[in-house]
């Protein structure tokens, strides 16, 4: 049975919510230092890159709409890194 584009987006908000608990309080040193910190973020963006990859297959144009979030995201996430 096919889940509903919803549900993959649940997934992707579910798996940025675990991400942002996951990393309240940790640095980018306790990252870098902690496997089990490591492979829980990775985990998530797998889960993320999954749900990403069945959206973009019926509705390509919501697909590219999500990616560019997403990249504005990542940039404003690595500027951050950067300064601390």
């Amino acid at each position: 049975m096919a889940r509903e584009l919803s549900a993959y987006l649940y997934d992707i908000v579910e798996a940025c919510e675990a991400i942002e608990y996951v990393m309240t309080g940790v640095t980018v040193e306790d990252y870098r230092e902690k496997r089990s910190v490591r492979s829980s973020i990775e985990r998530e963006f797998i889960i993320i890159g999954e749900a990403l990859r069945r959206i973009s297959m019926p509705d390509s144009c919501l697909f590219m709409s999500i990616m560019d979030e997403r990249s504005k995201k990542q940039s404003s996430f690595v500027r951050q890194a950067l300064k601390s």
